[in-house]
């Protein structure tokens, strides 16, 4: 074994477990750790065909890093574990650790399947390593244990420890830092009560995503979805409600048109006005408070369609239901009251009470509000965004369906 001073001159190498995220995984990891060499572990053979999607995936996430790493000359291994062997795994990653002992190594266990995920974090308590977890919003803090950290309390130094933050909330990233500080100033209390001599822990915060803390990069993407939802619901809930009461819906059923054209053909319009209002207001928001989209924007720009059009069913569900524009109105706003209140725009929904958190889950701009801070604020892609975008899609499913069916062709 070398010297601490030996050691300090080793590579910084990154052991990842693969997933169909490592791509978005290892992209996000680079900008926050030294990388010096990257080895990916995976129980799937990279070197095969595979019809199975998921593997498919791996294979693909699996080459697009390794290229990466070609491109800025980085080395790259990959170790195959079949069947997720810790056996294997212990072995290959220690005979690595053996062979390159000055090294530092970052143990990446977001992706992979959990038995190779806990493997890496069990190999990284052995070896000294640092284990971490890149999280897709459901984490909003994470801790960094150095590997001289014990070292440095038993000759009665001071520790650092580090604490990552997501920083796309402001309120909570700004809790989770005062929190963090006050625990490790208790801890360093305890520790000095046990040793005779003063050592202490310092925790050193670093903010991701927004490092500034700006409140903007919270509210802005918040209200583009809100005013996307509103202007497009409260236009389309008049739609068919104003042909009813000013007579003209005789003219529309009368046509040889399906219902389904017609409404169609009524949301088209709209449809239009909301993507004009979607561009402008992403441009505004990037004028005026310097918000600028960090992920794909074309990504952004597919799912706000998506989005948009559902919003625009929603509005054409409420003008079938209603018999007068004042009804209309009314179930706008009891439509869009609760969404702006329980959709996480104004309160974190992990604070609400069970009953209210589920609710907030049946109002598509919930979705909508984390695909939108996730893309503008935190650059992810639709691996991380797979799972709401589903359920957003499901929902509006749903809503067109129920149109569809409500909607008939008749003066009742």
């Amino acid at each position: 074994m070398k010297s601490d001073g030996e050691r300090a001159e080793g590579r910084n190498i990154h052991i990842m477990s693969a997933g169909k995220g490592l791509e978005s995984t290892f992209q996000t990891a680079i900008k926050v750790y030294p990388v010096g060499g990257v080895v990916i572990v995976t129980d799937v053979d990279i070197e095969e065909h595979h019809d199975n999607t998921e593997k498919s995936d791996i294979v693909e996430s699996v080459r697009s890093v390794q290229e990466t790493c070609r491109r800025v000359d980085w080395p790259c291994e990959v170790i195959v574990v079949p069947h997720g062997s810790l056996e294997l795994l212990r072995d290959r990653v220690m005979d690595l650790y053996i062979r390159n002992p000055e090294n530092h190594y970052f143990f990446n266990v977001t992706n992979g399947n959990k038995i190779l995920s806990l493997g890496l974090f069990m190999i990284s308590i052995w070896i000294g390593g640092e284990a971490y977890y890149i999280d897709k919003g459901k984490v909003k803090a994470g801790l960094v244990i150095p590997e001289d950290y014990a070292r440095e309390l038993k000759r009665n130094r001071t520790a650092e420890i580090q604490i990552l933050v997501d920083g796309s909330d402001p309120t909570i990233a700004r809790t989770a830092m005062s929190y963090s500080i006050i625990l490790a100033n208790n801890h360093s209390v305890k520790l000095r009560k046990l040793q005779t001599a003063p050592s202490a822990l310092s925790a050193k915060p670093l903010v991701l995503y927004n490092p500034t803390l700006e409140s903007s990069k919270f509210n802005v993407p918040g209200v583009v979805g809100l005013i996307l939802q509103n202007i497009t619901i409260i236009l389309t809930a008049f739609a068919m409600v104003r042909e009813r009461e000013r007579g003209t819906i005789e003219q529309l059923i009368m046509t040889p048109v399906t219902s389904l054209e017609l409404i169609v053909g009524k949301l088209i319009p709209y449809i239009l006005i909301g993507f004009y209002d979607f561009i402008i207001i992403l441009f505004l928001s990037y004028l005026l408070f310097g918000v600028s989209v960090k992920g794909s924007l074309a990504l952004l720009i597919l799912l706000g369609s998506i989005f948009l059009i559902g919003a625009l069913a929603m509005g054409m569900l409420i003008s079938t239901v209603a018999k007068t524009q004042l009804q209309a109105m009314q179930a706008a706003i009891l439509f869009l009251l609760p969404s702006v209140l329980l959709s996480g725009f104004m309160f974190p929904r992990e604070a609400m009470p069970k009953l209210i958190y589920a609710i907030s889950c049946t109002f598509p701009i919930t979705y909508f509000l984390q695909i939108l801070r996730g893309i503008i604020v935190k650059g992810i892609g639709l691996n991380y965004l797979a799972g709401v975008t589903a359920i957003l899609m499901l929902q509006i499913a749903v809503i067109i369906l129920i149109t569809m069916k409500k909607f008939k062709k008749t003066l009742d």
